[in-house]
């Protein structure tokens, strides 16, 4: 049987729904902003199989962290911009 969350648990938990939200909002809007040259040379890595070289590319443009930037590369690999 599992123990029953205390406040603590929901607290960390509803905090992380909060986090992931946020990020799913500021990739949406990072992938809007995204134009070319940039946006054709990272779906060309993508199509390539590249996914880490698109990742450094983009960080390297951006400044963006790891996580952002993966999640930026996910989002246009399902064809969101």
């Amino acid at each position: 049987m599992e123990p029953c969350p205390n406040e603590k648990g929901l607290a960390f938990f509803h905090e992380s729904l909060a986090k992931g939200a946020e990020q799913k909002r500021q990739v949406a809007l990072l992938v809007t902003q995204l134009k070319d040259p940039l946006l054709s040379e990272l779906k060309d890595l993508l199509r390539q199989h590249q996914k880490i070289a698109a990742v450094k590319k983009y960080q390297q443009a951006t400044g963006q962290d790891l996580t952002l930037s993966m999640m930026v590369m996910n989002a246009i690999e399902k064809g969101n911009p």
